[in-house]
């Protein structure tokens, strides 16, 4: 992704004169520029309604992120105008399929009914999603979208919240009549206000890859296989752009001592078996969980 395609980002408002005295108020306040702070944000200008969107990074998020985009978030979409581009540069797939060896063993579609406007899934390129919720956004001027704005305070008031921002040229703080926690799973915010969320921990371990081939199983949207020769299920998602996305179950041990290397050669081998030739690379690796996780409804939140 080209980097000057991201905002400039300016320098926090001046706190000589009247502004040591009055802050700045803002009816709305989002913390976190990803899938669901971007979204919000142009649907509420889209009303009519200014936002402020925080986030702490300098960029447009990279890496691996959400992979499957359902049909009732492109129904969604759509209403932010940007639900046909999402689908136009995506995988669209309903039926998913499991393999043992090279036998279909089961497959399952989410759609099986005609006419509607959506498909049931798609599945986008990791690089895809961001950039055409930003284009969203750059068309919207009641968004004013700050980077390297990292939230490090946050005082509840009775009618309104103080909130104190960190950036590379210094602090400032700001008043805001609602602030939205869109910052993730960590979220910084809710540990502020003490919203706590409960969790449930699989112990399985699971070690994941964005793979690019020049060859394979393009056609097959979703896939899971137990090969014939191991134990051990891999999945195969296809992305646009030629790129999948592999996901291979790992015992638990061998994941504590892991290294990008042995995880590699694991990728590697899984891919190998799973598709019959090497005509791939891989992108980026990680080990990952199973989580549950859902907001305690006794957590008092501002």
């Amino acid at each position: 992704m080209a980097q000057s395609k991201n905002p400039v980002r300016l320098p926090p408002p001046s706190r000589s004169g009247s502004h040591r005295r009055r802050l700045a108020e803002h009816l709305v306040v989002l913390v976190g520029a990803g899938p669901v702070g971007l979204s919000l944000a142009i649907d509420l200008a889209q009303r009519g309604q200014p936002v402020v969107l925080l986030d702490d990074a300098d960029r447009i998020g990279e890496g691996s992120r959400a992979i499957c985009f359902s049909k009732r978030t492109l129904e969604y979409w759509d209403r932010l105008g940007v639900g046909s581009r999402m689908v136009d540069k995506g995988v669209v797939w309903s039926v998913g399929r499991i393999f043992h060896g090279a036998s279909l063993v089961y497959q399952f579609n989410l759609l099986p009914e005609e006419g509607h406007k959506r498909p049931a899934f798609i599945n986008p390129s990791n690089s895809m999603p961001r950039p055409i919720w930003w284009t969203g956004c750059r068309s919207c001027p009641r968004v004013d979208l700050r980077w390297c704005n990292k939230v490090i305070g946050l005082e509840p008031r009775n009618d309104h919240a103080v909130i104190t921002i960190e950036t590379p040229d210094g602090s400032y703080r700001m008043r805001a009549n609602y602030v939205v926690a869109c910052d993730g799973a960590r979220s910084s915010l809710r540990q502020m206000v003490g919203a706590e969320i409960q969790r449930t921990v699989f112990e399985d371990q699971f070690l994941i890859a964005d793979v690019k081939m020049t060859a394979g199983i393009s056609n097959r949207a979703l896939v899971l296989v137990r090969p014939a020769v191991s134990r051990r299920e891999i999945g195969a998602i296809a992305q646009a752009a030629g790129r999948h996305l592999a996901d291979r179950s790992a015992a638990p041990s061998g994941c504590r001592i892991l290294r990008w290397r042995s995880g590699r050669k694991m990728c590697v081998r899984g891919s190998r078996r799973m598709l019959g030739h090497e005509k791939f690379d891989f992108e980026w690796i990680s080990l990952y969980k199973f989580q549950c996780r859902r907001m305690d409804n006794s957590s008092t939140a501002a």
